[in-house]
């Protein structure tokens, strides 16, 4: 299966959430694995991502409510550098992601999930509304 990174960072959003919710242990098993093929692309790209920010981006004082986290550092895009920061963004985002015996969740599998229309959306490629459900063979 072949996704854009966009669509591979917006999905592992919702199958994070997903993951943190009480679901039967076959679906739970599903989403461990499709979390762990996704796991290699989201991270380089939040590697990549910072390393553009640092390129693009200057430090500035954290403010109280970012401290009150633990926030030591804060990096802005400059306004100057913002179009160049989005267009190598926007290129990240459009790379081609290859995904090996990936099974799409289906309705059957999200039926007694609490879930959002945008997440269903997010999910993209991975969620097969058509599809019979699968069980823990994929």
């Amino acid at each position: 299966m072949r996704m854009r990174l966009a669509e591979v960072v917006a999905a592992h959003e919702v199958l994070t959430h997903l993951a943190g919710e009480r679901v039967p242990v076959t679906l739970a098993y599903r989403i461990a694995r499709l979390l762990r093929q996704l796991e290699p692309d989201v991270t380089h790209f939040q590697t990549t991502r910072a390393a553009l920010v640092r390129q693009y981006g200057d430090p500035r004082v954290p403010t109280d409510e970012e401290r009150t986290v633990g926030t030591t550092e804060v990096l802005t895009v400059r306004p100057d550098q913002r179009d160049a920061f989005q267009r190598e963004l926007q290129e990240l985002y459009t790379l081609d992601v290859h995904l090996s015996a990936v099974t799409p969740l289906t309705m059957a599998d999200l039926e007694l999930v609490p879930i959002r229309a945008k997440d269903v959306l997010a999910l993209g490629p991975l969620f097969d509304p058509t599809a019979e459900a699968e069980s823990c063979r994929s």
